[in-house]
């Protein structure tokens, strides 16, 4: 909750910021840092669009003896990074809940353990009684890392699997302890070579995006039976440089995207991404890498994605990761230095938008009123106005100077 400073009154928001992960390899990465348990025990988390079960590895359990994880520096193995693990037994809010605890993610990550009652601090606010999963064993195919999963409470992993009866997850309960108005976020990742972004529940920041919010409907409803935070992709096209016309891939017919900041990657179709090689000269390496030359990027080169009416603009120079091997710059004939892309292909009807994407936008998730709404984020921008959403369409209307519109916004 942010009070005003000399006022009476609070703007009921709650805001995180995100954390950039030390590890080298875990570019794009949604992470950030939340305490869990009675006195707090700081872990890291990664922000997820995609799935809606909060999450946290349980100290010295099996699953933070896998050779993955990051529970302590002890446990790291290869990662430099350390996520940390919940020690259950120091916590005097801890709540065990008997019912077992079960999520499957697409990289391959299944975790297994039982639910858990516990508080959970994020930025400045205690969140009390959340209902959460205490991870105890699995597999990883990639560093352990406890998940925040805020999408729809009808797509919790006990629903999908299990056919059980909804609870109330963390977006809905930050409503439901009247901390926030409205079951509506605002996510700005920026630029993941800053050190800053954050998240906004029940609300939005206007300083931090360029013209005017557009509304996308949620089409997994419709097609798939399923409110997860799925859109309607209708263009997609390279510009070589921010003078040069775009060149269009992938036609007309584009299959619907999951937006989600979990996702470290842009997944593709692979017909499309075939077609993105050749556009943006991609090279192959004797190892297999794909590669460009990293000063590609100088020119204003960048992918434009258009969502019905919201256009996005993705700098390719933002989501470039610099080759490397023995600690110096991977360089081609020419002595140029190469980088590779977050891209891969995705064997699935629904293609996946994740945290490279979703840098470059400012995105609203409505979980309210089923809707999306984007606007083109405002990169390394350190001003701020927080605006306060009511249960009404929180971002109509809304520019990066919106007024206070039908008393559905308070600001800061």
């Amino acid at each position: 909750m942010m009070c005003l400073i000399g006022s009476t009154q609070c703007l009921k928001t709650v805001e995180i910021p995100f954390t950039r992960m030390a590890d080298p390899d875990s570019n794009f990465v949604a992470s950030m840092q939340i305490s869990v348990g009675s006195p707090p025990q700081q872990i890291m988390a990664i922000f997820d669009t995609g799935s809606s079960d909060l999450w946290v590895p349980q100290l010295n359990s099996r699953l933070c003896k896998d050779r993955l994880a990051t529970c302590t520096a002890s446990s790291n193995g290869k990662n430099s990074s350390v996520a940390g693990a919940f020690d259950n037994a120091k916590s005097t809010s801890f709540n065990v809940n008997r019912s077992p605890f079960e999520a499957t993610y697409a990289n391959g990550v299944e975790i297994q353990g039982t639910f858990m009652s516990e508080s959970v601090t994020v930025g400045n606010t205690s969140v009390s009684n959340n209902t959460m999963g205490l991870g105890q064993t699995g597999k990883l195919t990639s560093p352990l890392i406890a998940i925040l999963g805020v999408g729809p409470s009808s797509s919790e992993a006990s629903v999908l699997t299990n056919n059980a009866k909804p609870y109330t997850n963390f977006p809905e309960n930050l409503k439901a302890q009247g901390l926030t108005k409205s079951l509506a976020y605002s996510v700005y990742l920026n630029d993941f070579r800053s050190p800053s972004g954050s998240v906004v529940f029940g609300g939005m920041d206007t300083a931090k995006f360029t013209g005017q919010m557009q509304m996308v409907p949620l089409v997994g409803q419709k097609l798939f039976k399923t409110n997860d935070f799925i859109v309607p992709w209708t263009s997609f096209s390279f510009s070589a440089d921010k003078n040069a016309k775009p060149t269009a891939i992938g036609g007309n017919n584009f299959p619907p995207v999951l937006v989600d900041t979990g996702n470290p990657s842009l997944s593709f179709p692979p017909k499309i991404l075939d077609q993105i090689g050749p556009a943006i000269n991609i090279q192959t390496l004797q190892d297999g890498t794909k590669a460009v030359r990293c000063s590609s990027g100088d020119s204003g080169a960048k992918f434009n994605f258009e969502f019905q009416t919201a256009k996005v603009e993705v700098p390719l120079s933002m989501i470039f990761i610099p080759l490397m091997k023995n600690d110096a710059p991977v360089t081609d004939k020419s002595d140029s230095s190469l980088c590779t892309l977050p891209l891969e292909p995705i064997d699935s009807n629904v293609a996946s938008f994740g945290a490279p994407m979703l840098s470059a936008v400012y995105t609203v998730f409505d979980l309210e009123n089923k809707q999306l709404w984007m606007a083109q984020a405002k990169l390394n921008e350190s001003a701020t106005s927080i605006q306060e959403f009511g249960p009404a369409s929180p971002a109509k209307g809304t520019t990066k100077r919106p007024r206070a519109q039908n008393g559905r916004f308070r600001q800061k």
